[in-house]
């Protein structure tokens, strides 16, 4: 078995951050030999829900276990196991696995939020090792990673909440550690070094110019006068980035943009000032501004194999949702399918459409089938019913009159249910009670009042729409 390097988040401060660490063959093989087989794990599959799988587990799944010798090493086995039985009723076609539990386990440490798990990385010149380990996963070789969540009770998962960005920025912290951040450079001495690198050295340095990354740095702007001072990126709102996008040294490490188009990096020398500290906002320090390009990093890692022309561009991710036997909440469901949407929209805009991410799960085809049973001939007992269906949907108008799958949808559920049967004379007066709450109420997102104006073909709140247009002509609260 090659070393595994894990990475892990923690909150500090409201901070997600990230540690990585390599585990040694011994240590390895030790715990090899206190848990022999990882078909050992108690996983009870219940299937999918929507686009997310569900696995009642009993194991122990914290992050560390003690070996036979009472030394802490990563617990793999409760997470090949599910990974195995995933791939038992799905194909090879996933990247990745996100794992969210419903209870509580000990993370790498006491304030771990997230981590990701190397499992696979065949690229060269980003300062990751090669490894390969996606056969004890289940996987053909394709699987490149996995990134425990946690708790998903422990997040905020509504999209209407300011705090929800933080899930957002955590999930997309830690898949940036498949690429990100491991690079040395040849400094002026000709010399190896790993300035460009802060926490744990999977981290950028707070000293960088990291251009408000994910991977923390700061966005140092020159005073002019041997200071400098760490501003919001340029996408920030109420003090808070969504990290603008990721910058060009990890588009160049993820293979999304050749080597040419990174400009030259901006570190920050002063041997004052620790490394490996948190990104701050608001700050100011001096030091001596020193130019790292491109060239030096590749120098010292050599270029990066496969180039941007021929990298992978797509990818795939599973959200796996981890229950204890007899426990499963639906409203969980709920929370990882807004985490899974918005995410993957939050990763098209951080790679300035370089890259997409997809999510949905894939009909594995390769699964046997019995050849041996003629299923019996369908025959429809009637068909399709368009009364039957505005019967059911005025069915289920509440009586206020709206419409909701849940409290925080209501608006948009009721604007499309009154779309659907505005002209449909029958529905007349579910339409006129639908309109009636509607009218009083306001959105709290501008998707949900566009959808408002839309169905009640503008009226007052028109106005309140077009107040809400950026300065560039769209609309949005962030980019």
């Amino acid at each position: 078995m090659c070393p595994v390097s894990v990475s892990a988040s923690r909150l500090a401060s409201r901070k997600s951050c990230v540690r990585q660490f390599s585990l040694c063959l011994g240590i390895l093989l030790s715990f090899c030999l206190l848990f022999p087989a990882a078909a050992s794990a108690v996983i009870n599959p219940l299937g999918d829900f929507g686009q997310v799988t569900v696995m009642e587990i009993t194991n122990n799944f914290d992050a560390y276990v003690l070996d036979s010798e009472g030394n802490q090493v990563f617990n793999t086995d409760p997470r090949q196991a599910v990974a195995q039985e995933f791939y038992q009723a799905h194909g090879d076609d996933y990247d990745f696995l996100v794992f969210f539990t419903n209870f509580d386990h000990l993370m790498l440490d006491q304030d771990n939020r997230a981590f990701y798990s190397h499992i696979k990385n065949d690229n060269q010149g980003i300062g990751l090792e090669l490894l390969d380990n996606a056969a004890e996963y289940g996987s053909a070789g394709r699987l490149q990673g996995t990134i425990d969540m946690a708790n998903i009770a422990s997040w905020v998962a509504d999209p209407l909440d300011p705090e929800f960005e933080e899930v957002l920025k955590t999930l997309t912290h830690e898949l940036a550690h498949r690429w990100a951040a491991g690079v040395r450079f040849i400094d002026a001495d000709g010399n190896p070094s790993a300035a460009l690198l802060g926490q744990d050295d999977s981290h950028w340095s707070y000293l960088l110019d990291s251009a408000g990354s994910t991977l923390y740095g700061n966005n140092w702007q020159d005073n002019g006068d041997g200071s400098f001072t760490s501003v919001a990126p340029e996408s920030a709102q109420d003090g808070k980035s969504i990290g603008r996008i990721f910058n060009p040294l990890e588009l160049y490490l993820m293979g999304f943009t050749e080597a040419e188009e990174v400009p030259p990096l901006t570190l920050i020398d002063n041997p004052a000032i620790d490394r490996t500290q948190l990104p701050e906002l608001g700050v100011t320090i001096t030091g001596t501004p020193v130019t790292v390009t491109i060239d030096d990093i590749i120098a010292a890692e050599g270029v990066r194999v496969p180039g941007a022309a021929t990298a992978q561009k797509e990818f795939r991710v599973a959200f796996i949702h981890l229950v204890a036997p007899g426990t499963l909440d639906q409203a969980h469901l709920v929370d990882i399918e807004n985490v899974r949407n918005e995410w993957v929209k939050r990763f098209s805009i951080l790679t300035d459409g370089a890259a997409i991410v997809r999510s949905e799960l894939v009909a594995d085809e390769t699964l046997p089938t019995n050849g041996g049973v003629t299923p019996p001939e369908f025959v429809p007992i009637a068909s399709a019913s368009y009364a039957a269906g505005v019967a059911w949907l005025t069915a289920k108008q509440q009586l206020d009159g709206s419409w909701r799958d849940s409290p925080v949808t209501a608006a948009r559920d009721t604007a499309a249910a009154l779309l659907a049967i505005e002209e449909i004379p029958s529905a007349a007066s579910n339409y006129l009670n639908g309109t009636t709450w509607l009218a009083g109420v306001t959105p709290a997102s501008t998707d949900f009042l566009a959808r408002k104006v839309s169905s009640l073909a503008g009226g007052s709140s028109l106005g309140e729409l077009l107040a809400r247009q950026n300065s560039d002509g769209g609309w949005g609260s962030a980019p």
